[in-house]
């Protein structure tokens, strides 16, 4: 395996941690989360991954801009606000949705897995089970290898050896 090769191959890797995590941290606010904020999540993730393994073109920039007032747009109709926990996190949800489609550099994911921890603790307010506790406290800890993944120059650590060290971490 050539460099650029080796390269390509640890960037898409880290694009799929990106992708889990994030699809992952959603999870606990899918009850509540209207059927078009899911779809959105799921369209935009599936988009950027095609474009990534089969060279899909990616939206150009209006499209985006075009994309995220609409999806603003489509909260403020939905809940006649943007204050609450479920519009808060229904219009988190799909601005990170859309950000993941223009996810281009690995700054771009390592600010995605810091939205994400956001996402996580916003679902503690949204639901409160021991269930839900131990969800998000797994789903932290992952985030955190994730983010231990990313921030990483070069090829990634084993994946064991990177939870433990975010397991010390926490």
């Amino acid at each position: 395996m050539n460099l650029a090769t080796a390269v390509r191959h640890n960037e898409t890797r880290r694009l799929i941690w990106t992708a889990g995590i994030i699809f992952g941290a959603t999870m606990p606010h899918w009850p509540t989360l209207p059927i078009w904020g899911s779809a959105l999540l799921c369209c935009c993730i599936s988009w950027r991954l095609a474009a990534e393994f089969t060279g899909w073109r990616l939206p150009n920039r209006t499209v985006r801009i075009v994309l995220a007032i609409c999806a603003l747009w489509v909260v403020l109709e939905h809940y006649q606000t943007i204050n609450g926990i479920e519009a808060g996190s229904t219009l988190l949800i799909a601005m990170v949705a859309l950000k993941f489609l223009e996810t281009k550099t690995n700054r771009d994911q390592l600010i995605l897995l810091i939205i994400a921890y956001f996402i996580l603790f916003a679902g503690l307010l949204a639901q409160r089970s021991p269930l839900t506790l131990l969800y998000l406290t797994v789903f932290v800890w992952l985030t955190t290898v994730g983010l231990m993944q990313l921030s990483r120059q070069g090829a990634l650590l084993g994946t064991r050896e990177t939870a433990r060290l975010a397991g010390k971490l926490l």
